[in-house]
């Protein structure tokens, strides 16, 4: 049970980068306002509700399956942020 929570979180922390990198990649000079806002404020509500479900869900379980979970989604949060920046490229973000 404990890795089904971590590995959820991890998931669900890679999904939340390659989301943020995605939207992005959809900016641009030929971006108008609307778009870009609709782009960043939707992708955000998206991102913050399933990650709210996770914890909801882990923490039906108890409160050590909410902090391993929350451990899986930080831990492949910095995990993704440092390939990033580490120059790596993702498939499909350019």
């Amino acid at each position: 049970m404990v890795i089904l929570w971590v590995l959820a979180g991890a998931v669900l922390g890679w999904f939340t980068i390659y989301f943020q990198i995605w939207n992005v990649a959809q900016l641009g000079p030929h971006t108008t306002p609307n778009v870009a806002l609709a782009l960043v404020i939707g992708g955000a509500l998206i991102r913050w509700t399933l990650v709210a479900v996770l914890f909801w869900a882990a923490l039906q379980v108890d409160v050590v399956a909410c902090l391993l979970s929350f451990i899986g989604l930080w831990v492949a949060r910095w995990w993704m942020v440092c390939q990033v920046n580490a120059g790596r490229n993702f498939k499909g973000l350019g």
